[in-house]
């Protein structure tokens, strides 16, 4: 979908590209094949609502922004609920002893931000 000169396909890479995902990466987090994820970046289809909204979910962005050019809504390198994250690994056979340790590293990263931030501010 066009909108100005953003355009949702760019818009899917610059997330998946602000966690370091492949495109086969994503779509496991999504659900979906490979194929299917490749043709929502290049601009050839259009993912359901439905999908929008876990995709904005997952990253913390509103279904807005994805579709137009509105400034993000939170920092793009981590967000700060991991559950769409963690419930989506959970449907690729994660562990809950594997979900727990990601959960931690995240909290951790988002702890190192938030002093980083508070330094900088300083």
């Amino acid at each position: 979908m066009i909108i100005g000169a953003v355009t949702l396909g760019t818009r899917l890479k610059e997330l998946r590209g602000s966690r370091n995902l492949t495109q086969e990466q994503m779509a496991d987090l999504l659900g979906i094949k490979r194929e299917r994820y490749k043709s929502y970046e290049s601009d050839r289809t259009e993912p359901e609502f439905s999908l929008l909204k876990h995709i904005a979910n997952m990253f913390s962005r509103s279904i807005d922004w994805l579709l137009d050019n509105q400034p993000p809504t939170a920092p793009p390198a981590l967000a700060t609920d991991p559950t769409p994250i963690v419930e989506a690994l959970r449907t690729q056979g994660w562990s809950q002893d594997q979900l727990d340790q990601l959960i931690l590293a995240m909290q951790l990263i988002s702890a190192a931000q938030t002093r980083k931030s508070s330094a900088d501010s300083q």
